[in-house]
């Protein structure tokens, strides 16, 4: 089981790797600091697309907020 802070970021576009998935990983650690986040236009490779600069920054305050 999980219990270290978890960010956890999903492609809405992701081809390979279903968005219930990040929702089944977001229920079931139990971790007490967690956060999901969708990134709308994103495919896969989610730190190459569009919108990385905004998910970047979700990640840094979550990081900084530990």
């Amino acid at each position: 089981m999980v219990y270290v802070p978890t960010f956890i970021a999903q492609g809405e576009s992701d081809g390979i790797v279903p968005p219930k998935s990040a929702e089944y990983l977001y229920q079931n650690i139990g971790a007490k600091e967690k956060q999901i986040t969708y990134v709308k236009h994103s495919k896969h490779h989610i730190c190459h697309c569009e919108e990385k600069e905004a998910l970047f920054f979700q990640v840094y305050n979550f990081l900084n907020d530990m």
